[in-house]
């Protein structure tokens, strides 16, 4: 039950961190962001225990990777097959999708 506690504060942590940096530079969030910021934040929180011992270049880059890599997943869902337009970055160039 104590990891249990410990996974919900990390990913409260992360969805209420992400929302209120989205809201002071966007001027808004969606649910689904506080979701994603959740789960970005606990996957890269259980990564980093697991490859400690890797240097912190390592670390960061596998928190990069994790975190582009749930942005364009959630997206392909919210955005594409949901249709719910979170965001769209299809005007950007080397956009993935639109997605990323």
């Amino acid at each position: 039950m104590d990891k249990f506690k410990e996974y919900f504060v990390v990913f409260a942590s992360g969805g209420i961190i992400y929302s209120l940096i989205e809201v002071i530079f966007r001027g808004f969030t969606h649910w689904t962001m506080t979701i994603t910021g959740g789960a970005a934040l606990l996957i890269i929180y259980i990564t980093n225990i697991k490859i400690k011992a890797k240097s912190l270049i390592v670390r960061c880059l596998a928190g990069c990777a994790i975190i582009t890599a749930l942005e364009f997943i959630v997206g392909c869902i919210v955005n594409r097959g949901f249709h719910m337009q979170v965001w769209d970055y299809s005007e950007e160039k080397y956009n993935i999708l639109g997605q990323i």
